[in-house]
């Protein structure tokens, strides 16, 4: 049960991120605003990796309760 949560919660974090900073970046123009654009990037990978480490972490806790059985 607990593994399930980890994995939804990172999906979550996964599409949110992607989504999210996608639809945000095409509000932002203009030369002056070039470094909010490069900022707006790095929290979306930075996003994307954490909502995979969820996902890999609920997947191994998975894997531990299997093995526990």
């Amino acid at each position: 049960m607990q593994a399930r949560k980890y994995v939804l919660t990172g999906i979550l974090i996964y599409v949110l991120a992607s989504v999210g900073f996608e639809i945000l970046e095409g509000f932002i123009h203009g030369p002056s605003l070039g470094w909010i654009r490069k900022a707006a990037t790095l929290g979306e990978e930075v996003l994307e990796m954490v909502g995979t480490i969820v996902i890999l972490w609920g997947l191994l806790v998975h894997n531990q309760v299997l093995l526990e059985k």
